[in-house]
């Protein structure tokens, strides 16, 4: 049974729990790129979200995030374009190829592009964190038979996002249950020894008697009260002696007393 002061240190600390959570939700727009094992952009990856530029971007290297073999843009933070690059005029400068092209949304690239860069973002001041474009349409007709459709790829990575999101809210909130449940449990535990050690300590200062009648009742409670001993007082007047019916004890004549004082 859950102790009161379990439930109001519990209960105390919900709404810090709650938002905890929530915070774990907020997330802000970003440019996302879908990476593929094969050139068709069928065998899911990896997806990693790219450093926006503002307003210029930064040159990336795609073979950064591991060996691919073709990869598409999945969704962009509003005003941003991502554009691509072959590999490089002069080894000592990125980006330098005179081969460059702006990425479209889903369009699948084989591995011959080298270099990436999101660029023209809006002001950091201006950002909006509301929701970055989606692909929902699908590439032109041409292309459509050599890749898949742009809408089953674009809902792939947001969904493994709301999965990651809810099971991480999930298992925090399950760690921080079972925290709070063993601090109390091993406090109300310690509590339950202390008062056990001090129950131990009081019934070895008893006197070895009195011991024993403490052990002989189950409750301390039904321990019957000390009878005080007879008082051994020497003026303490003795009851004269009545004899019992059908005695035949004779009659003894008392001394007179005012004789007694009178030869005093």
């Amino acid at each position: 049974m859950i102790s009161k002061e379990f439930s109001f240190h519990y209960l105390a600390f919900t709404p810090y729990i709650l938002l905890l959570c929530s915070l774990i939700h907020i997330t802000i727009g970003t440019t996302t790129i879908s990476t593929f094992i094969d050139v068709e952009c069928k065998q899911s990856y990896d997806s990693f979200d790219g450093p926006n530029g503002y307003p210029d971007g930064l040159c990336t290297e795609l073979k950064k995030n591991g060996l691919i073999g073709s990869f598409q843009v999945i969704q962009q933070d509003p005003g941003c374009s991502v554009s691509i690059y072959s590999p490089n005029a002069d080894p000592n400068s990125p980006c330098s190829s005179a081969v460059t092209e702006l990425a479209e949304i889903a369009k699948c690239y084989n591995a011959s592009w080298a270099y990436y860069s999101i660029d023209m973002c809006s002001p950091p001041s201006s950002e909006r964190s509301g929701t970055a474009t989606l692909v929902t349409t699908a590439t032109s007709s041409a292309s459509a038979s050599s890749k898949p459709d742009a809408s089953d790829m674009s809902s792939g990575p947001n969904v493994a996002a709301i999965a990651g999101g809810v099971g991480g809210g999930v298992g925090l909130i399950i760690i921080l249950n079972v925290a709070f449940w063993i601090f109390f449990i091993r406090r109300r535990r310690r509590r339950t020894q202390e008062e056990q050690a001090s129950m131990h300590l009081q019934q070895t200062a008893m006197p070895p008697k009195k011991r024993a009648q403490y052990d002989a009742f189950s409750d301390p409670s039904e321990i019957p009260p000390a009878v005080p001993p007879k008082s051994d007082s020497y003026h303490e007047l003795e009851s004269p002696r009545i004899p019992a019916a059908g005695s035949t004890m004779e009659p003894v004549e008392l001394p007179d007393h005012g004789a007694m004082l009178g030869k005093k």
